[in-house]
């Protein structure tokens, strides 16, 4: 086994977006790579730089089925809107 030395430094910086913009971005890059249909539903209000905000869904395999695996990753609270829509 051969052991390679990484930096912190380096290795944030392949896996962390610098902001929730590229972060979303690489996202739904990543979904559509694999296929997924993606949904987006607005937020009201925008970021403190006045950026409009989103709650995005990515779809794998059949949207009607009767029963999914629902992953959650936000910011605290605003997956509440999604449960309630979806429940």
């Amino acid at each position: 086994m051969t052991l390679v030395a990484v930096s912190a430094e380096s290795w944030t910086m392949n896996y962390f977006s610098d902001d929730y913009f590229t972060a979303r971005s690489r996202w739904q890059t990543a979904a559509r790579e694999h296929n997924a249909r993606l949904e987006s539903y607005k937020i009201d209000t925008p970021s403190p730089n006045d950026k409009p905000l989103s709650i995005d869904v990515a779809i794998f395999g059949n949207p009607t089925a009767s029963k999914a695996l629902v992953f959650l990753v936000d910011c605290m609270g605003l997956k509440a809107y999604l449960a309630r829509r979806y429940n």
